[in-house]
């Protein structure tokens, strides 16, 4: 069991907008101060243990696990002249004119809360010495809230809203096979159901109601080694992921979103998205005293609804090396 409180003070800007390729016009900054403090509870307990069965040793876990953060957040909010992209030094404060809390307008987030718990249980069977099986299951629960209401310096009240939302009894059930091919080299394949909560994304109209959380299921297949004596670890891995009903921007309701106010308002489920493609990877001690880890990962995402890619933003192809 743990229990952590946190609490913060902080401010911070950031630019907002379209440039004009031409004039270079059209960043506005905004800023603001934020008070939060709140905590965050987490519980787990397992039993765990082996058992025989038809001349073999399997393990098995089963469990129960409890996780909640709340906290209560505070902003002011405040707003710049424009700022020119030839010029964006202008786009900050300096210390002696960084406006003073509370601003004209701020808001006060409170509650949010988020509460997860459910029940696990996982086994590992060894089917011959080289084959194993492994599969699981969570069978949980998860509540949200949020409320948060816009007040004057004075403290009256300007608009108010909240959302709540609860999905129970959600069954997540995952699976895997393991074959090792020699001491060193171990073939897999492994598959897993998603659940993604989205409550914090209203889908219109204003004032919104949650959006369904995404839906899916993930694939695998790969194989891992050891070389050099073991002081080299290598893995290649192929997947494929499918998720359902990933929050979009909605554009029927133009103005609904205001990223001065935070407002999440309002997005579409936008249909099935999957991502596949070859994960590469190798890791470990390749020369005395010199540690080194590289990866290639080919990426291919697409929205199958709409026969575009999902994001545009994720990398096709990613080399990372360390060293």
């Amino acid at each position: 069991a743990s229990y952590v409180k946190h609490k913060y003070d902080a401010k911070y800007g950031y630019l907002y907008g379209a440039v004009d390729p031409v004039t270079l016009d059209g960043l506005s900054y905004y800023g603001s101060y934020n008070w939060s403090e709140g905590y965050q509870v987490q519980f787990d307990t397992h039993v765990d243990g082996t058992f025989e069965l038809f001349g073999r040793e399997h393990e098995i876990v089963a469990g129960f696990d409890y996780a909640k953060h709340s906290a209560d957040l505070y902003r002011g909010e405040f707003s710049g002249a424009s700022v020119n992209l030839n010029d964006l030094s202008s786009s900050y404060w300096s210390s002696s004119d960084t406006p003073t809390f509370p601003s004209d307008t701020y808001m006060n987030f409170h509650p949010y809360e988020e509460t997860r718990y459910g029940a696990y249980l996982r086994g590992r069977f060894q089917i011959t010495d080289p084959l194993r099986l492994i599969v699981g299951a969570r069978y949980g629960n998860y509540d949200y809230s949020f409320h948060r209401a816009a007040y004057f310096r004075d403290g009256s009240q300007i608009w108010s809203e909240g959302n709540d939302f609860n999905d129970n009894g959600v069954f997540t059930p995952f699976g895997a096979i393991t074959y090792d091919f020699t001491d060193q080299w171990t073939g897999y394949a492994s598959f897993a159901e998603i659940y993604l909560s989205q409550a914090r994304y209203l889908q219109g109209p204003e004032p919104g109601t949650p959006l369904d959380p995404i839906t899916g299921r993930t694939y695998e297949i790969g194989l891992k080694g050891q070389l050099l004596d073991g002081r080299l670890n290598t893995g290649i891995a192929v997947y494929h992921t499918t998720r359902n009903g990933e929050a979009v921007y909605d554009p029927t309701y133009t103005g609904a979103y205001d990223p001065v106010d935070g407002s999440s308002c309002c997005y579409t489920a936008s249909g099935e998205v999957v991502s596949r493609g070859i994960d590469l990877e190798v890791s470990g001690e390749v020369l005395d005293g010199l540690q080194v880890f590289a990866g290639y990962t080919l990426n291919f995402n697409k929205n199958e609804v709409e026969n575009v890619r999902y994001s545009a933003i994720t990398p096709k192809h990613l080399f990372k090396l360390w060293g």
